[in-house]
Protein backbone atom coordinates (compact mmCIF):
# COMPACT_ATOMS: atom_id res chain seq x y z
CA UNK A 1 0.00 0.00 0.00
CA UNK A 2 1.15 3.34 -1.17
CA UNK A 3 1.52 5.81 1.29
CA UNK A 4 -0.88 8.88 1.11
CA UNK A 5 0.32 12.49 1.18
CA UNK A 6 -1.22 15.61 2.92
CA UNK A 7 -0.25 18.66 1.23
CA UNK A 8 -0.67 21.81 2.91
CA UNK A 9 -1.73 20.32 6.56
CA UNK A 10 1.40 19.51 8.13
CA UNK A 11 1.33 22.09 10.77
CA UNK A 12 4.12 24.13 11.81
CA UNK A 13 4.28 25.86 15.16
CA UNK A 14 6.44 28.53 14.02
CA UNK A 15 4.69 28.97 10.70
CA UNK A 16 1.69 30.00 13.25
CA UNK A 17 3.51 32.33 15.34
CA UNK A 18 4.72 34.27 12.61
CA UNK A 19 1.11 34.57 11.11
CA UNK A 20 0.14 35.37 14.60
CA UNK A 21 2.85 38.57 15.37
CA UNK A 22 2.26 39.50 11.97
CA UNK A 23 -1.53 39.89 12.87
CA UNK A 24 -0.80 41.73 15.80
CA UNK A 25 1.64 44.33 14.58
CA UNK A 26 -0.96 45.25 12.06
CA UNK A 27 -3.75 45.48 14.19
CA UNK A 28 -1.32 47.39 16.48
CA UNK A 29 -0.49 50.02 13.06
CA UNK A 30 -4.01 50.46 12.36
CA UNK A 31 -4.96 51.60 15.72
CA UNK A 32 -1.93 53.53 15.82
CA UNK A 33 -2.79 55.53 13.18
CA UNK A 34 -6.74 56.12 14.69
CA UNK A 35 -5.76 57.14 17.16
CA UNK A 36 -3.24 59.58 15.33
CA UNK A 37 -5.97 60.81 13.11
CA UNK A 38 -8.25 62.17 16.24
CA UNK A 39 -5.37 63.44 18.00
CA UNK A 40 -4.67 65.63 14.74
CA UNK A 41 -8.51 66.39 14.91
CA UNK A 42 -8.64 67.36 18.56
CA UNK A 43 -5.42 69.54 18.14
CA UNK A 44 -7.01 71.55 15.00
CA UNK A 45 -10.83 71.82 16.92
CA UNK A 46 -8.32 73.77 19.67
CA UNK A 47 -6.52 75.81 17.13
CA UNK A 48 -9.89 76.99 15.74
CA UNK A 49 -11.21 77.78 19.39
CA UNK A 50 -8.18 79.66 20.24
CA UNK A 51 -8.59 81.92 17.02
CA UNK A 52 -12.30 82.65 17.89
CA UNK A 53 -11.17 83.21 21.30
CA UNK A 54 -9.26 85.68 20.09
CA UNK A 55 -11.76 87.34 18.10
CA UNK A 56 -13.81 87.49 21.02
CA UNK A 57 -11.88 89.35 22.93
CA UNK A 58 -12.31 92.32 21.22
CA UNK A 59 -16.23 92.09 21.34
CA UNK A 60 -15.68 91.95 25.20
CA UNK A 61 -13.51 95.18 24.98
CA UNK A 62 -16.19 96.85 22.70
CA UNK A 63 -19.24 96.25 25.58
CA UNK A 64 -16.51 97.58 27.94
CA UNK A 65 -15.67 100.42 26.25
CA UNK A 66 -19.31 101.36 25.72
CA UNK A 67 -20.05 100.74 28.87
CA UNK A 68 -17.25 103.22 29.83
CA UNK A 69 -18.48 105.64 27.56
CA UNK A 70 -22.13 105.64 28.65
CA UNK A 71 -21.10 106.56 32.08
CA UNK A 72 -18.38 109.02 30.48
CA UNK A 73 -21.66 110.62 28.55
CA UNK A 74 -24.26 110.92 31.34
CA UNK A 75 -21.71 112.99 33.15
CA UNK A 76 -21.33 115.38 30.35
CA UNK A 77 -23.03 118.72 30.33
CA UNK A 78 -25.43 120.13 27.93
CA UNK A 79 -22.40 122.27 26.66
CA UNK A 80 -20.08 119.44 26.31
CA UNK A 81 -22.95 117.24 23.97
CA UNK A 82 -23.68 120.79 21.82
CA UNK A 83 -19.89 120.92 21.08
CA UNK A 84 -19.48 117.58 20.50
CA UNK A 85 -22.38 117.07 18.00
CA UNK A 86 -21.23 120.02 16.13
CA UNK A 87 -18.25 118.35 14.95
CA UNK A 88 -16.80 118.04 11.25
CA UNK A 89 -17.57 114.88 8.74
CA UNK A 90 -14.18 113.29 9.90
CA UNK A 91 -15.44 113.57 13.69
CA UNK A 92 -18.83 112.36 13.11
CA UNK A 93 -17.12 109.33 10.99
CA UNK A 94 -14.85 108.24 13.91
CA UNK A 95 -17.84 108.19 16.14
CA UNK A 96 -20.25 106.13 13.49
CA UNK A 97 -21.08 102.61 13.82
CA UNK A 98 -18.35 100.38 12.02
CA UNK A 99 -18.30 96.76 11.23
CA UNK A 100 -15.50 95.09 10.57
CA UNK A 101 -15.66 92.39 8.44
CA UNK A 102 -13.46 89.50 8.17
CA UNK A 103 -13.86 86.79 5.44
CA UNK A 104 -10.33 86.23 4.75
CA UNK A 105 -10.06 82.83 6.54
CA UNK A 106 -7.22 84.46 8.11
CA UNK A 107 -8.00 84.67 12.09
CA UNK A 108 -7.56 87.66 13.90
CA UNK A 109 -8.19 90.32 10.87
CA UNK A 110 -10.94 92.30 11.96
CA UNK A 111 -9.50 92.01 15.32
CA UNK A 112 -6.57 93.67 14.31
CA UNK A 113 -8.31 96.66 12.50
CA UNK A 114 -10.24 97.62 15.46
CA UNK A 115 -7.33 98.00 17.16
CA UNK A 116 -5.78 100.11 14.42
CA UNK A 117 -8.89 102.08 13.94
CA UNK A 118 -9.14 103.18 17.79
CA UNK A 119 -5.98 103.87 17.63
CA UNK A 120 -6.67 106.41 14.57
CA UNK A 121 -9.84 107.98 17.26
CA UNK A 122 -12.48 106.04 15.75
CA UNK A 123 -14.67 104.78 18.82
CA UNK A 124 -17.73 102.35 17.95
CA UNK A 125 -15.92 99.50 16.08
CA UNK A 126 -17.01 96.21 15.97
CA UNK A 127 -15.39 93.11 14.78
CA UNK A 128 -16.94 90.25 13.24
CA UNK A 129 -17.06 87.18 10.79
CA UNK A 130 -18.16 87.14 7.21
CA UNK A 131 -19.15 84.17 5.10
CA UNK A 132 -19.77 86.00 1.64
CA UNK A 133 -17.08 86.25 -0.60
CA UNK A 134 -13.75 88.29 -0.39
CA UNK A 135 -11.71 89.86 -3.16
CA UNK A 136 -7.70 90.99 -3.42
CA UNK A 137 -9.76 94.73 -2.44
CA UNK A 138 -11.02 95.88 0.96
CA UNK A 139 -14.61 97.44 0.54
CA UNK A 140 -16.06 99.95 2.56
CA UNK A 141 -19.66 100.28 2.52
CA UNK A 142 -21.19 103.95 3.65
CA UNK A 143 -24.72 105.90 2.69
CA UNK A 144 -22.73 109.12 1.50
CA UNK A 145 -19.47 108.55 -0.62
CA UNK A 146 -17.74 111.70 2.02
CA UNK A 147 -18.14 109.03 4.90
CA UNK A 148 -15.33 106.92 3.56
CA UNK A 149 -12.52 109.63 2.97
CA UNK A 150 -11.53 109.71 6.36
CA UNK A 151 -11.10 105.53 6.14
CA UNK A 152 -9.03 105.88 3.39
CA UNK A 153 -6.08 107.08 5.51
CA UNK A 154 -6.27 103.65 6.92
CA UNK A 155 -7.58 101.71 3.52
CA UNK A 156 -5.79 103.66 0.73
CA UNK A 157 -6.29 101.10 -2.15
CA UNK A 158 -9.82 100.47 -0.91
CA UNK A 159 -13.07 100.69 -3.16
CA UNK A 160 -16.28 102.78 -1.90
CA UNK A 161 -19.50 101.39 -2.90
CA UNK A 162 -22.84 103.35 -1.59
CA UNK A 163 -24.74 100.49 0.32
CA UNK A 164 -24.23 98.00 3.11
CA UNK A 165 -23.61 94.60 3.76
CA UNK A 166 -26.61 92.60 5.01
CA UNK A 167 -26.02 88.78 4.61
CA UNK A 168 -23.21 86.75 5.87
CA UNK A 169 -22.62 88.32 8.95
CA UNK A 170 -21.70 86.71 12.16
CA UNK A 171 -20.87 87.79 15.64
CA UNK A 172 -18.21 86.63 17.41
CA UNK A 173 -18.91 83.49 19.94
CA UNK A 174 -21.08 85.21 22.87
CA UNK A 175 -21.62 88.50 21.25
CA UNK A 176 -24.37 89.93 18.98
CA UNK A 177 -24.06 91.95 16.13
CA UNK A 178 -25.02 95.53 17.00
CA UNK A 179 -27.86 97.43 15.86
CA UNK A 180 -27.02 100.54 14.40
CA UNK A 181 -24.69 99.75 11.70
CA UNK A 182 -23.16 102.85 9.69
CA UNK A 183 -20.15 102.02 7.89
CA UNK A 184 -19.23 98.28 6.64
CA UNK A 185 -15.57 97.94 5.85
CA UNK A 186 -14.85 94.29 4.15
CA UNK A 187 -11.37 93.77 4.58
CA UNK A 188 -9.53 92.00 1.41
CA UNK A 189 -7.05 89.66 1.15
CA UNK A 190 -4.22 92.36 0.73
CA UNK A 191 -5.07 93.93 3.98
CA UNK A 192 -5.20 90.73 5.95
CA UNK A 193 -2.84 91.21 8.74
CA UNK A 194 -3.22 90.52 12.33
CA UNK A 195 -1.43 90.89 15.63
Amino acid sequence: MAKRQFYGQERNPLKMVIYILIVLVMTGCIGYLVCSSRQRRLEYTERVREAAAGETEYVAEKRQSETETETESETQTDTDSTEEKSGTEEDMVKRSSILVLNGTGKAGVAGYWKTQLEKAGYTNVSPVTYTGTVGEETMIYVSAKEQAEPLKQQFPNASVEIGEVEEGLEAAEGGQLPEQRDIFIVIGNKDARSE
